[in-house]
């Protein structure tokens, strides 16, 4: 049965689909055999239906493309920002540690490094090998059989820094103990002492002795 084009026409869409019956398929098919202009129009429909197509796939391709490149640059601004963040971690983790080794004082414990001599009158400790920080000293004056007897005790304070890193077998550091315009001459004897000595002025000789047991005498007059 022959069918007139506006019928073939209005079936080549679900033709081309192939949603419509094997019946009207085949007719379909062999009216485009005999017909050059409803053959043309099925071709320009199917170059039609072809590009949106084509299209939508260069679109996807790009989008993915697109979203690629986006997660490879949140990629390369998070390794950047980690690196950047483990520099700044060091360094303030390094900062705190210098810090603190430069405020944390230690007591310079007596390992025949310190020495005391006197020079133009004025009494001097000397430590070799490392640089004190801090300087304490005490004077008690006891009587003994109606004799006054002035004993100076001392000790050296340095840093965590100096003790550990800035140390050297040809460092050394002096302090002055005692100046000769200031009552050097009335000092008997020189002890160093890393106990507390908090009171030791009212202590009496038997009770400094036993308060002081570890100090070490390193000058007398």
């Amino acid at each position: 049965m022959k069918y007139p084009c506006n019928i073939i026409l209005d079936l080549l869409p679900l033709y081309h689909d192939r949603v419509c019956s094997q019946e009207s398929a085949d007719a379909v098919k062999e009216h485009l055999n005999e017909c050059k202009s409803c053959q043309a129009y099925y071709e320009n429909l199917q170059t039609s239906y072809s590009l949106p197509m084509e299209h939508s796939i260069r679109e996807e391709e790009m989008q993915k493309a697109a979203s690629l490149k986006a997660i490879k640059k949140k990629l390369f601004c998070r390794r950047i920002l980690t690196a950047v963040l483990s520099v700044v971690i060091v360094i303030s983790l390094t900062f705190a540690a210098l810090l603190y080794m430069k405020n944390t004082k230690i007591l310079i414990e007596y390992q025949d490094n310190i020495q005391v001599f006197q020079k133009d009158g004025d009494i001097i400790a000397r430590l070799s090998g490392n640089t004190y920080q801090q300087a304490n000293s005490i004077l008690v004056t006891l009587n003994k059989n109606g004799q006054t007897e002035n004993i100076m005790y001392f000790k050296f304070f340095t840093t965590l820094w100096e003790d550990k890193i800035a140390s050297d077998s040809k460092t050394f550091s002096e302090y002055v103990l005692a100046y000769k315009e200031k009552g050097a001459e009335e000092i008997d004897q020189i002890y160093y002492f890393t106990g507390d000595f908090n009171g030791l002025e009212n202590l009496s000789a038997e009770e400094l002795i036993k308060e002081t047991i570890g100090s070490v005498q390193l000058w007398s007059k």
